[in-house]
């Protein structure tokens, strides 16, 4: 009974094991980059609503990215974390899953002169 017992439990630590990586996968991923607007750039974001400001946790994606409007995104460097509102859209933001954040946001992962963070860790919750 009790060799059953921890089998099931083994099984279903390993199972969960192996979803996690396709779960991230699904809902996010490795290597984005960051790097933050400000100002002018704020103004009449795509989404609609009130302009942004840079004390906001917001960010602005490629219009064809698998992120939209209002969606809630992690973003993590070097374990440092941040969460932002998908708001606006980012014309320049060519690589890959690039996160154009605003100032506060940035900030969260590094400083500001670096101007560019690469190997970002990226997850979306759903709302």
């Amino acid at each position: 009974m009790r060799a059953t017992l921890f089998l099931t439990i083994l099984f279903a630590l390993v199972s969960v094991a192996f979803a996690a990586p396709a779960q991230l996968q699904s809902r996010g991923g490795r290597n984005g980059r960051v790097t933050y607007y400000s100002g002018y750039m704020m103004s009449e974001p795509a989404c609609g609503g009130a302009t942004p400001n840079d004390e906001d946790f917001v960010a602005a994606v490629r219009a064809d990215s698998p992120f939209k409007c209002g969606d809630k995104v992690t973003l993590m460097h070097k374990g440092n974390k941040v969460t932002v509102k998908i708001v606006d859209h980012c014309d320049s933001c060519t690589y890959g899953e690039w996160f154009d954040l605003s100032k506060s946001a940035f900030k969260k992962l590094g400083a500001l002169e670096l101007g560019i963070i690469d190997d970002i860790i990226f997850w979306k919750h759903d709302n």
